[in-house]
């Protein structure tokens, strides 16, 4: 059973009958690192309709007890038949509200976590704060000189790029606290596990190379010289005068691939060579992810992102332990749930983007493809220097769409909504949700106006009335002449040239009780 609540206040629940609690679409996309986005669709009658507000709208996402996701609107659209779908992006994502200003850094990792997290509780507001929870990433020497302005979600980034593991936002729901945690892993071992041929119907092998090194340079950091100049710390103090390490077995399986690795924040050259093997040792597992499209169990949500799944395969010559990276499930055809399984736990770097369109898979898959390359921050000096490079452009990509998605949206700030009851059809022109302009049909006849307008228009079957707000006529043109019944006739008839009546027709004597039409007065 799914259930999801906005604020608190329960809107969705799949053992409900209820049209309230009902939603016309619900997708849930979770990737381990990552924010992860939550879009689904909702018609007027549900109970929450008018309720979501963006980015100070929060929604969690269950799976009976089991919170799968906790986010924040980012995007609310209408289509015609006034259908509203949203969009929300998870809690990480609150950390790009907030700005790391330029400093230089002496301590622990724990302790940098620590700085960026209470400068963004400084920057923000309190449903956006985070406590800190556990971090299992640890380093006793951390050095680090910022000297740009960058997101702090970014610069936390950067940190899971030079030692990997996962970053997580969750909240307490009896309490609403935000813990932020950075762990190796981000669950445990699945037992049930998967097995082609039992609970695994279909899978895809994907293995990538592009990112394997054999052959590594590492570079530490910048070190001034008395020219001026800067030169990066290497490891030849401390490894026979080479400023390279190798790893043989990779060499006989992929061959000579040589490749750079920076690490700013190591002084030390024996602490550079330890983190350089460690790296390079790392760098030669192979790359295997398996897409698992079809998995015969009841529900593939109970694999959680960041758990370890055991996979068995004879027929892909398969039995090892996998990670799962990507979730997409669908909350209601769970027959359409999608998994991607990784061998490796390194540093799954994520990128947030703030906007989400119908092209965000094939968005998020050019990114991911980009950012899970460890190699990419050391390739060369210059790539160093501009912070990843390929991230940045990553980045951008995901910036582009959202340009493109706020125009859509400019665009479909106005627009006409048709509306179709039991006892009337209506066509809106609406803008930014309220109607401007709208035409009704309905048991009385045809209805004009403008929502602003004192006064409609009402065509009937043997009529044309000017009628106020609460349907009276104050004008009735029919086949028997005009009738004004709310209005008081005047005593005379003027024309007027500007301001100034110069012709008249005045009512005639009274005779018998009545105007003698006979007798009327025309002229100044």
């Amino acid at each position: 059973m799914y259930t999801a609540y906005l604020n608190d206040n329960l809107f969705f629940d799949t053992a409900s009958n209820l049209n309230s609690l009902a939603l016309l679409t619900a997708d849930l996309d979770l990737q381990a690192g990552q924010a992860g986005t939550f879009t689904f669709s909702l018609a007027p009658d549900n109970v929450a309709y008018n309720s979501f507000a963006k980015l100070t709208s929060f929604v969690d996402v269950y799976r009976d007890t089991v919170l799968l996701f906790s986010g924040r609107v980012i995007e609310i659209s209408e289509e015609f038949n006034l259908v509203r779908t949203i969009t929300c992006e998870g809690l990480l994502a609150v950390l790009a509200d907030s700005v790391f200003r330029p400093v230089t850094f002496n301590d622990t990792l724990q302790n940098l976590v620590q700085t960026m997290i209470d400068s963004h509780n400084a920057q923000v507001d309190a449903d956006k704060q985070l406590t800190i929870g556990t971090i299992t990433i640890q380093d006793e020497y951390v050095y680090r000189a910022y000297e740009e302005y960058e997101t702090t979600i970014a610069r936390l980034m950067d940190l899971v790029d030079s030692y990997g593991g996962y970053m997580t936002v969750t909240k307490d729901r009896e309490h609403g606290t935000l813990y932020f945690d950075w762990r190796d892993s981000i669950a445990g071992l699945n037992a049930q596990g998967i097995d082609f041929g039992k609970n695994l119907l279909d899978i895809t092998q994907i293995e990538n190379g592009t990112d394997i090194v054999t052959i590594l340079v590492p570079l530490g950091a910048e070190i001034p010289n008395e020219d001026g100049t800067n030169t990066r710390l290497t490891i030849e103090s401390v490894n026979n005068g080479d400023d390279y390490i190798e790893n043989a077995a990779g060499i006989l399986e992929y061959g000579q691939v040589v490749g750079i690795q920076i690490w700013d924040d190591v002084t030390v050259p024996s602490i550079l060579l330890s983190k350089a093997t460690a790296w390079l040792n790392a760098q030669v597992v192979s790359r295997l992810s398996i897409n698992v499209t079809a998995v015969d169990l009841p529900n593939m949500d109970d694999f959680l992102i960041g758990q370890t799944i055991p996979v068995k395969s004879e027929a892909h010559n398969i039995n090892a332990n996998f990670v799962a990276l990507e979730q997409s499930l669908n909350l209601l055809d769970p027959a359409q749930n999608q998994m991607v399984l990784g061998n490796t736990m390194r540093g799954y770097i994520n990128t947030i983007g703030k906007a989400i369109n119908t092209n965000s898979a094939r968005i998020e898959t050019i990114t991911h493809d980009y950012v899970t390359n460890d190699t990419v921050s050391g390739i060369n000096e210059q790539l160093a220097a501009q912070s990843t490079l390929i991230q940045q452009n990553a980045d951008s990509i995901v910036s582009t769409a959202a340009a493109i998605s706020q125009t859509i949206n400019g665009i479909q700030t106005q627009l006409t909504a048709v509306q179709q009851t039991a006892d009337s059809w209506n066509v809106y022109i609406t803008e930014n949700g309220q109607a401007l302009t709208y035409l009704r049909v309905d048991a009385q006849g045809l209805w004009i106006g403008r929502a602003e307008d004192p006064i409609k228009l009402l065509e009937t079957n043997n009529a044309i009335k000017f009628v106020d707000g609460n349907g009276n006529a104050l004008l009735e043109i029919n086949t028997e002449g005009i009738i004004t019944p709310s209005v008081s006739a005047s005593e005379q008839v003027a024309f007027l040239s500007g301001s100034t009546p110069e012709w008249a027709i005045r009512k005639g004597a009274v005779i018998n009780g009545k105007h003698n039409l006979n007798d009327l007065w025309i002229g100044g």
